[in-house]
Protein backbone atom coordinates (compact mmCIF):
# COMPACT_ATOMS: atom_id res chain seq x y z
CA UNK A 1 0.00 0.00 0.00
CA UNK A 2 1.41 3.45 -0.85
CA UNK A 3 2.11 5.82 2.03
CA UNK A 4 -1.07 7.53 3.21
CA UNK A 5 -0.97 11.24 4.05
CA UNK A 6 -4.02 11.82 6.28
CA UNK A 7 -4.04 15.61 5.77
CA UNK A 8 -3.96 15.23 2.00
CA UNK A 9 -6.73 12.61 2.19
CA UNK A 10 -9.08 14.98 4.04
CA UNK A 11 -8.12 17.96 1.88
CA UNK A 12 -9.05 15.91 -1.18
CA UNK A 13 -12.43 15.08 0.39
CA UNK A 14 -13.11 18.78 0.98
CA UNK A 15 -12.01 19.64 -2.56
CA UNK A 16 -14.04 16.84 -4.17
CA UNK A 17 -17.17 17.90 -2.26
CA UNK A 18 -16.81 21.43 -3.63
CA UNK A 19 -16.49 23.24 -0.29
CA UNK A 20 -13.08 24.68 -1.18
CA UNK A 21 -10.56 24.37 -4.00
CA UNK A 22 -7.03 23.06 -3.53
CA UNK A 23 -4.52 25.79 -4.25
CA UNK A 24 -7.19 28.51 -4.42
CA UNK A 25 -8.64 28.63 -0.90
CA UNK A 26 -7.73 25.16 0.44
CA UNK A 27 -4.19 24.35 1.54
CA UNK A 28 -2.37 21.44 3.14
CA UNK A 29 -0.10 22.70 5.91
CA UNK A 30 0.07 25.55 8.36
CA UNK A 31 -2.22 28.57 8.29
CA UNK A 32 -0.86 31.03 5.74
CA UNK A 33 -1.24 34.80 6.02
CA UNK A 34 -3.63 36.61 3.71
CA UNK A 35 -1.82 37.64 0.52
CA UNK A 36 -2.42 38.12 -3.19
CA UNK A 37 -2.45 34.33 -3.56
CA UNK A 38 -4.08 33.32 -0.25
CA UNK A 39 -7.58 34.72 0.36
CA UNK A 40 -8.93 35.82 3.74
CA UNK A 41 -11.52 33.04 3.59
CA UNK A 42 -9.54 29.83 3.44
CA UNK A 43 -9.24 26.29 4.78
CA UNK A 44 -5.96 24.83 6.06
CA UNK A 45 -5.50 21.09 6.70
CA UNK A 46 -2.51 19.69 8.57
CA UNK A 47 -1.49 16.50 10.26
CA UNK A 48 -0.97 16.82 13.99
CA UNK A 49 -0.28 13.78 16.16
CA UNK A 50 -2.05 10.59 17.08
CA UNK A 51 -1.77 7.66 19.43
CA UNK A 52 0.89 5.01 18.76
CA UNK A 53 0.19 2.41 16.11
CA UNK A 54 -1.26 -0.98 17.02
CA UNK A 55 1.29 -3.56 15.88
CA UNK A 56 0.42 -7.13 15.09
CA UNK A 57 2.95 -9.88 15.77
CA UNK A 58 5.59 -7.32 16.90
CA UNK A 59 6.31 -6.10 13.37
CA UNK A 60 5.72 -2.94 11.41
CA UNK A 61 4.63 -4.95 8.37
CA UNK A 62 1.02 -4.73 9.50
CA UNK A 63 -0.13 -2.09 11.93
CA UNK A 64 -3.17 0.07 12.50
CA UNK A 65 -2.31 3.76 12.72
CA UNK A 66 -4.32 6.48 14.43
CA UNK A 67 -3.20 9.88 13.09
CA UNK A 68 -5.00 13.12 13.83
CA UNK A 69 -5.67 16.02 11.50
CA UNK A 70 -6.49 19.61 12.39
CA UNK A 71 -8.50 21.76 10.00
CA UNK A 72 -8.47 25.53 10.45
CA UNK A 73 -11.02 27.78 8.77
CA UNK A 74 -10.54 31.54 8.44
CA UNK A 75 -13.05 34.09 7.21
CA UNK A 76 -13.54 37.87 7.40
CA UNK A 77 -17.28 37.27 7.90
CA UNK A 78 -18.39 35.38 11.01
CA UNK A 79 -21.56 33.82 9.54
CA UNK A 80 -19.93 32.81 6.25
CA UNK A 81 -16.95 31.34 8.09
CA UNK A 82 -19.14 29.43 10.50
CA UNK A 83 -21.16 27.96 7.62
CA UNK A 84 -17.95 26.94 5.85
CA UNK A 85 -16.63 25.36 9.06
CA UNK A 86 -19.90 23.41 9.49
CA UNK A 87 -19.76 22.26 5.86
CA UNK A 88 -16.16 21.09 6.23
CA UNK A 89 -17.11 19.32 9.46
CA UNK A 90 -19.99 17.46 7.77
CA UNK A 91 -17.85 16.50 4.76
CA UNK A 92 -15.02 15.10 6.83
CA UNK A 93 -17.12 13.51 9.59
CA UNK A 94 -19.03 11.42 7.06
CA UNK A 95 -16.11 10.75 4.73
CA UNK A 96 -14.31 7.56 3.83
CA UNK A 97 -11.12 8.59 2.03
CA UNK A 98 -9.46 5.81 0.08
CA UNK A 99 -7.35 3.70 2.39
CA UNK A 100 -8.86 5.15 5.58
CA UNK A 101 -10.93 2.89 7.80
CA UNK A 102 -12.53 5.60 9.93
CA UNK A 103 -12.74 9.39 10.36
CA UNK A 104 -14.18 10.73 13.62
CA UNK A 105 -14.33 14.27 14.93
CA UNK A 106 -13.00 15.04 18.40
CA UNK A 107 -15.85 17.50 18.96
CA UNK A 108 -19.45 17.91 17.84
CA UNK A 109 -19.08 21.48 16.51
CA UNK A 110 -16.29 23.56 15.01
CA UNK A 111 -14.39 25.35 17.78
CA UNK A 112 -14.39 29.13 17.48
CA UNK A 113 -10.87 30.32 18.24
CA UNK A 114 -10.76 34.11 17.96
CA UNK A 115 -10.15 36.85 15.48
CA UNK A 116 -6.64 37.14 14.11
CA UNK A 117 -4.65 40.38 13.93
CA UNK A 118 -6.57 41.31 10.75
CA UNK A 119 -9.99 40.74 12.39
CA UNK A 120 -10.59 37.48 10.47
CA UNK A 121 -12.59 34.88 12.41
CA UNK A 122 -11.04 31.44 12.92
CA UNK A 123 -12.35 27.95 13.70
CA UNK A 124 -10.69 24.62 14.37
CA UNK A 125 -11.90 21.07 13.79
CA UNK A 126 -9.88 18.04 14.89
CA UNK A 127 -10.30 14.56 13.48
CA UNK A 128 -9.04 11.13 14.45
CA UNK A 129 -8.35 8.83 11.53
CA UNK A 130 -7.61 5.12 11.43
CA UNK A 131 -5.91 3.16 8.68
CA UNK A 132 -3.95 -0.05 8.29
CA UNK A 133 -0.50 0.02 6.80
Amino acid sequence: MPHLNPAVSLANEIHNAGAAELGANLYVGLVRPVSQTVPAEAVFVRGTDGIPADRFFCTTDSEVRHPTVQIRIRSPNYLDGYELAKEVYEICQSSQPQGVLDVASRQSEPIYLEQDENKNHQWSINFDLMYQS
